[in-house]
């Protein structure tokens, strides 16, 4: 997937992870993103998820992970929550949430090129487990369940 003139690509690897690259000239707040619906993935309001990166594994270079919950088709959410930095993010999903958006995306104007491999893992249930490689390496599929 392409986005901004090719400022951002992404990649699965072999292995499940997700490979960023970003080139010199990104802006501040811009990238990309995938919305997948709450249907689609067995997840519903009230349901609680964690959302992690693989031990010890940062996304840096200026760049983040963002998850919004999604309450319409025109973009509008009621909650965000960030993460890439190492930390582990435990969020319940909000009252008429119907699609989950994951964004890649720069937290300052991008002056050097970032190329990196991350492990990024959305999990149902309150507890961080070990990253596993998804079931479905093409995207789409389901959190892991505790």
């Amino acid at each position: 997937m392409t986005a901004f003139d090719g400022l951002v690509k992404t990649a699965v690897t072999d292995d499940g992870g997700l490979h960023v690259k970003v080139k010199a000239g990104l802006h501040c707040w811009c990238g990309i993103s995938w919305d997948i619906a709450c249907a689609d993935i067995g997840v519903s309001p009230g349901d609680t998820l964690t959302a992690s990166l693989a031990d010890d594994e940062q996304l840096g270079g200026g760049m983040l992970l963002n998850l919004k919950f999604l309450t319409d088709f025109y973009g509008g959410y009621t909650v965000q929550q960030n993460f890439g930095w190492g930390n582990v993010e435990v969020m319940t999903i909000p009252e008429d949430t119907i699609t989950i958006q994951f964004t890649v995306m720069a937290t300052t104007d991008i002056s050097a090129d970032l190329s990196k491999t991350i492990h990024p893992q959305l999990e149902r249930g309150s507890a961080r487990t070990c990253w596993e490689p998804p079931e479905n390496l093409r995207g789409g599929g389901r959190p892991k369940r505790p």
